[in-house]
């Protein structure tokens, strides 16, 4: 399938790397941190200046595998009664 290369930029490969980790503290606490997209990897900004509409749309609205936002950390506290 050919797209018109109006539309499309260049993209390049890239991952996305997700992670957690739970460790129970004492009875019933438990400790949880982790990670979506940990290296804060973006997708590639368009190539076109047509495409990008008044700084609206930097990255491709067709190549949104990771999301536009970069890493996303967490840490979460847990208690059983």
């Amino acid at each position: 399938m050919r797209f018109p290369t109006l539309m499309l930029g260049l993209v390049v490969g890239a991952w996305s790397a997700p992670l957690a980790a739970q460790l129970e503290l004492l009875g019933g606490v438990r400790l949880a941190v982790g990670g979506s997209n940990l290296f804060n990897t973006y997708p590639d900004q368009q190539v076109k200046p047509a495409n990008v509409s008044f700084g609206r749309f930097i990255y491709s609205r067709s190549v949104t595998q990771f999301g536009m936002n970069g890493g996303f950390y967490y840490a979460r506290l847990a208690l059983s009664l």
